[in-house]
């Protein structure tokens, strides 16, 4: 990581690689406070067929 982001020294890299317990909680509660997104199913969904057996006799 260092050499990807081009750092002289192991502490600079550190300052953007290590996560703090505070901001870890705080993205977690930003995150979960959004509402839930609604299921999107497919225009070629069919609710039926899942009661319909796979396999013929079944």
């Amino acid at each position: 990581m260092q050499t990807i982001l081009r750092h002289a020294h192991l502490s600079t890299t550190s300052l953007y690689t290590a996560v703090h317990l505070d901001d870890l909680l705080d993205q977690l509660a930003e995150h979960y406070q959004r509402p839930a997104e609604p299921a999107r199913w497919s225009a070629t969904y069919d609710a039926a067929a899942i009661n319909k057996p796979v396999l013929p006799g079944c």
